[in-house]
């Protein structure tokens, strides 16, 4: 059966200008083993880890498929602090509007930061957070004579294939291309899409004794964008941002529109508060989502908007606006300004969506406003839906108690009447509707820093949700423990309760991981019971060697719970653009291959394959193979 896959396996090829070449020492984009000091697996694990601490969530299951896709284009093209105009790190995502002035101003009096040592000086800036930046920055600096001044330019074509049977079922193969052009002149182009092939073998007919197959065919995503973001920085009247094409739009708390990288999971301090970007250009390449289990289909995305956004910046000003054309065949136009201070920042959001006969289906207008406080964060937003005639409002603060202590604290109230299908703000449910919410979190860190990582740390949170209009409640408790040595172990554990009066009443999770890293070699064990409906849980157990140029990893494990709401999500490693977090239930077995080699510097090779067989269920295979050819040019 194998041999059937693999022709169908995808390769990855780069085109490159011949203008010139550079040293690919000194390329953002080669990623190094060293980008992320400490923790288990291999380098794009390590750019995982610091995304899910950076994004707040509490793990790789907690995270979107476009929410990790956004982080890890910039793990494939960091980000050059020393030469990013303020627009550039909004866009990005990974800092805070304080952080973002603290940099400004230090840069400002004291020029390029040159050391991850030195940022370390910068306010906003604690040991824990450069170490999950480091994965997704670049310190590049124009002022050293030896640094060749010019215009970077980095391209890539990615085509990867993936294919999944059932035994004498069903046989699915999906085919994607991605096309991205970058420059360090602020220009970047994006064109990928993704189709799927469904067949499924037919039974024989009477009386003619034929048999009949059916063939499916379908665009599972697709997209494109061409986006400006000025690199300069200054403070004169200018264009900071230009996207033509698909982009996502982010603004404020999420009250008013904020489409893609939104999570529901409150599981850490880092989750109650938003980085809003603005417009963000189509970077993401969905990739599959593997459900053992309940056969749940794929639906198209809806992150994406289809349009125009610019973005124009005067001084401590900036004003975004933006039409597109939605899924649906609506009609949206959204417009921000934002005042940034040093330490405080203020905003006032608004959009519209209509439908293609001129019925309005949304119009929102938010104030939001955040500050920093001698080191506390103040945020809130308050909104109010014209369509619905309907308020929102929801506040909070983030602030360290003493060295070692921060805490959090968040309110929240969306009444049944607010229904804004782009809304993204915290929240407890699916829609940021009918919820009256308090939570509070805190995160406790002890002992020495083992490369920039606490010895033990403690995350803690609580939230309590109220949905007026079915009367339902629901109270919810994390917790997560990691301590790390300095010898190359480490121990994960989280516990989580849930209580509502509805549904499910109880669920209880308990997970621990056990890691080991030396040299070469590493290894995992993860044990996770739950109490739902009934008794569950699941083991694995994985090894892996991982040489300079190459990283294997082999998992095998076993599961059993009941039906599909005692469920137990795994985040299992994938290729750069695909995401794979199956949902196990049931009882069953499975096993796992990842391999990822850069024979050279500019070729990367990953393959990955699992087998999961489930009692009264057929066997399943699924396996992806991906090549990249990458190279770097540079214009005088």
């Amino acid at each position: 059966m194998l041999a059937n896959i693999l022709p169908s396996a995808a390769v990855v090829f780069l085109l490159s200008y011949p203008t010139g070449t550079v040293n690919a020492g000194t390329y953002a984009g080669t990623f190094n083993a060293d980008t992320y000091p400490g923790g288990y697996g291999d380098p794009h694990g390590r750019a995982i880890e610091a995304a899910v601490y950076l994004s707040g969530a509490g793990s790789a299951e907690e995270m979107d498929e476009e929410e990790l896709g956004h982080f890890l284009s910039f793990a494939a093209h960091p980000l050059p602090v020393n030469n990013s105009s303020r627009a550039r790190l909004i866009s990005s995502g990974l800092f805070s509007p304080y952080q973002i002035a603290s940099l400004e101003d230090y840069r400002r009096r004291n020029g390029d930061i040159l050391s991850f040592s030195e940022l370390l000086s910068v306010n906003g800036f604690d040991e824990e957070t450069v170490a999950a930046l480091r994965c997704f920055i670049s310190l590049e600096s124009s002022s050293p004579p030896s640094i060749r001044q010019g215009n970077r330019i980095s391209d890539e074509l990615t085509l990867r294939s993936n294919a999944k049977m059932k035994k004498q079922e069903s046989a699915t193969f999906s085919t994607g291309l991605k096309y991205r052009l970058e420059s360090e002149s602020g220009w970047e182009s994006s064109f990928g899409f993704k189709e799927n092939l469904e067949f499924r073998p037919g039974t024989r007919s009477s009386p003619s004794g034929k048999i009949s197959s059916t063939v499916k065919s379908n665009v599972l995503s697709e997209g494109f964008s061409i986006a400006y973001i000025n690199p300069g920085g200054g403070r004169k009247f200018k264009v900071a941002k230009f996207i033509a094409g698909d982009f996502s739009l982010r603004m404020g708390q999420g009250l008013t529109i904020w489409n893609g990288l939104s999570f529901t999971g409150i599981s850490s301090v880092g989750s109650l508060c938003r980085n809003a970007s603005g417009a963000v250009p189509y970077r993401s390449w969905g990739g599959s989502a593997v459900n053992f289990g309940k056969n749940v289909k794929y639906k198209p995305s809806t992150y994406s908007l289809r349009g125009l956004a610019s973005e124009i910046s005067a001084g401590r000003f900036s004003t975004s606006a933006a039409v597109a054309h939605c899924p649906g065949n609506d009609l949206l136009a959204a417009l921000g300004t934002v005042h940034y201070g040093l330490n405080h920042q203020e905003s006032v959001n608004a959009f519209v969506r209509c439908s293609a006969e001129g019925k309005v289906r949304d119009a929102v207008i938010s104030l939001e406003a955040r500050g920093n406080i001698r080191g506390a964060d103040l945020f809130g937003e308050a909104a109010f839906s014209i369509a619905d005639l309907a308020p929102a409002l929801l506040a909070g603060t983030r602030f360290k108690a003493c060295e070692r202590l921060t805490l959090g604290f968040l309110a929240r109230y969306y009444p049944s009447s607010y229904d804004v299908s782009y809304s993204g703000a915290v929240r407890s449910g699916t829609k940021c509707s009918d919820e009256h919410a308090v939570t509070a979190a805190a995160r406790l860190t002890a002992g020495k820093f083992v490369d920039f990582k606490p010895e033990h740390q403690l995350d803690m949170s609580f939230d309590a949700a109220f949905h007026p209009s079915t009367r339902h409640l629901q109270l919810k408790f994390q917790s997560d423990y990691a301590w790390t040595s300095g010898s190359g172990w480490a121990v994960k554990l989280r516990l989580l309760y849930r209580r509502r009066n509805y549904g499910q009443v109880n669920r209880a999770e308990l997970r621990a991981d056990l890691q080991w890293a030396s040299g070469n070699w590493a290894a995992n064990c993860r044990v996770h019971g739950l109490y739902g409906n009934g008794p569950g849980g699941l083991c694995y157990a994985e090894g892996a060697f991982r040489p300079s140029n190459m990283s294997i990893f082999v998992r095998m494990g076993l599961y059993g719970s009941g039906g599909w709401d005692d469920r137990i999500y795994v985040y299992e490693r994938d290729a750069p653009g695909g995401f794979s977090a199956p949902a196990f239930y049931g009882r069953g077995l499975w096993t796992s291959l990842y391999l990822s080699a850069d024979p050279c510097r500019a070729i990367r090779l990953w393959l990955r394959s699992s087998l999961v067989y489930g009692a009264g269920r057929p066997l399943q295979l699924e396996t992806t193979l991906q090549l990249r050819i990458r190279f770097c040019v540079m214009k005088k």
